[in-house]
């Protein structure tokens, strides 16, 4: 079987309603497959993406604005957040520290006593 031919006819029944490819012309089928969006399927297969241009997108402003949002905050201590870029690049991220320990609160007023010293309010 050809590499990404199962993509290929996805893409074409969800664009073009086309169901049986082979009852077109070749030429036909070349012309429409070049106007398949950036992010079907065997464009994202073909170039070796796993993510769509437009979500690195979203990604990189719910970064800045977290940033944003942080550095309002006034918090004295180091942030704990994943990049969501990061996360979606699949690129390593040093500064996440690997065995971060999850923290649990009895109460709410555990919880807001902690909140406190963490933003320093």
């Amino acid at each position: 079987m050809i590499a990404g031919k199962d993509e290929w006819r996805c893409d074409l029944a969800e664009t073009y309603h086309i169901y049986d490819y082979k009852a077109l012309p070749a030429e036909t089928l070349a012309v429409l497959s070049s106007g398949l969006r950036e992010n079907s399927r065997i464009q994202m297969k073909i170039s070796g993406r796993k993510e769509v241009p437009h979500d690195l997108l979203i990604a990189d402003i719910a970064d800045t604005l977290r940033a944003i949002v942080y550095s309002l905050s006034g918090s004295k201590t180091e942030p704990e957040w994943w990049r969501n870029l990061i996360l979606c690049e699949n690129k390593p991220n040093d500064h996440i520290k690997e065995n971060r320990a999850i923290r649990t609160y009895d109460t709410v007023d555990d919880f807001h006593r902690a909140w406190s010293e963490i933003t320093g309010r």
